[in-house]
């Protein structure tokens, strides 16, 4: 099982776009990624977990894909137009994570001092959003495959 990185919860639904709350939640990742891989990522992410198996996304594209380098080259762009990384706050960490005992880190990356931003993903059809409402969220090991 892959080690959960940010705490998503999606802010806004427009048409073809598509806004998130992204907070660090691990030692393990320094910075926010702002490629279409990763936005990819998250728009799969509740298909994945079974919260939204049906949505059109999920007859278009496999979790496998959102991995495969190959196959990100050739596509994204069929799926994911823009990426915004907006309103970044408290990066780089200043804290000592490595000071901090487990229970301190855990508190650290649930308090407002963590590492925060929004990320605004425009899609290229309204469907690959469709799935998404605002208030969702979920934890999240989504990272920049093409980065």
């Amino acid at each position: 099982m892959a080690t959960e990185l940010f705490h998503v919860q999606v802010i806004e639904v427009a048409t073809r776009r598509v806004t998130f709350s992204l907070r660090i939640i691990s030692g393990e990742q320094p910075d926010f990624p702002s490629g279409p891989s990763f936005a990819l990522m998250l728009l799969y992410d509740p298909i994945v977990n079974d919260v939204t198996p049906d949505a059109p996304l999920s007859r278009a594209i496999t979790l496998d894909d959102t991995m495969n380098v190959d196959w990100l080259d050739e596509h994204i762009d069929r799926y994911v137009i823009a990426v915004d990384l907006q309103d970044v706050k408290n990066q780089p960490i200043t804290a000592d994570l490595e000071r901090m005992s487990l229970r301190e880190r855990r508190e650290f990356f649930q308090s407002p001092r963590a590492p925060s931003a929004r990320l605004a993903v425009t899609v290229a059809q309204p469907e690959w959003v469709s799935h998404l409402r605002p208030g969702m969220r979920w934890d999240t090991a989504a990272y920049d495959a093409l980065g």
